[in-house]
């Protein structure tokens, strides 16, 4: 994904968080689009996510982020990356699900979103295996990615998932009354 922007990405983010931004442990069923910090482009979904003592932020994010699109890892390095995780669920079946999808490319490098999305289908992305994924990714030159969301009632949204809490540039507490969505990104 070669897009490239001139001012920052401003994004909202639903939950309970204090401190300086950083990857946390994954939940079973929980990593969606994979180990990240989640942002939407919609007021709704971040409130959605706010309830039960959570507040809603807006974030502003680097314009030069490195998409997950296109980067290749070596086969060799993501099954040691796998192997390294002594509490990682299934990673056998992660394992196996990149020496198939490296052969079937015929190729030595496997795609990084393949990585991610054999984590988020074996639900492998639990406890600290999610911030250790995350960091993975960044040392491979992957910052975020991005998923286009189309609700129900015709309106779009982008969630932008964040690897690399170092190009998020300021997260606000937002007014509770502000009434808008934010441009798609």
């Amino acid at each position: 994904m070669g897009i490239e922007y001139e001012s920052p990405i401003l994004v909202y983010h639903g939950g309970r968080w204090d401190g300086p931004p950083e990857v946390q442990r994954g939940r079973a069923k929980r990593t969606e689009h994979g180990p990240g910090i989640y942002f939407t482009t919609s007021l709704a979904t971040a409130r959605k996510y706010a309830k039960g003592g959570g507040k809603v932020k807006r974030a502003a994010i680097s314009p030069n982020l490195r998409w997950i699109g296109g980067v290749k890892i070596p086969l060799a390095e993501a099954v040691g990356f796998v192997r390294s995780q002594s509490r990682m669920k299934h990673k056998a079946e992660v394992i196996e699900d990149l020496k198939r999808h490296a052969e079937r490319m015929k190729s030595a490098l496997v795609d990084a979103e393949v990585l991610v999305n054999l984590g988020v289908n074996h639900d492998a992305l639990v406890g600290d295996a999610a911030p250790a994924m995350a960091r993975f990714l960044v040392e491979h030159g992957v910052d975020a990615s991005l998923a286009r969301m189309s609700a129900n009632a015709g309106v779009d949204e982008d969630w932008l998932v964040i690897f690399n809490p170092r190009v998020i540039l300021s997260v606000e507490e937002i007014d509770k009354k502000s009434p808008w969505d934010l441009p798609l990104v």
